[in-house]
């Protein structure tokens, strides 16, 4: 089986145009306070999972001592 190769014209020049954008000056610090608001997101809806389901496994072996609002 044989395979082609093509090349586009241009290409080589337009990848010189292209950053990466941690390459973008003043984004320093902008990708660090993500990682850390995601993370904190992550784990206050994993908390808040935890109490839902150990609330309903209590309240499905102690049905009459939950108190309904």
């Amino acid at each position: 089986m044989r395979s082609e190769v093509t090349t586009q014209p241009g290409l080589p020049e337009a990848k010189k145009l292209v950053r990466r954008t941690d390459e973008v000056e003043d984004m320093s610090g902008l990708r660090k306070r993500w990682i850390a608001l995601l993370g904190i997101g992550t784990i206050s809806l994993s908390l808040l999972f935890v109490w839902g389901f150990l609330h309903l496994i209590l309240a499905l072996i102690f049905p009459r001592s939950v108190v309904v609002h």
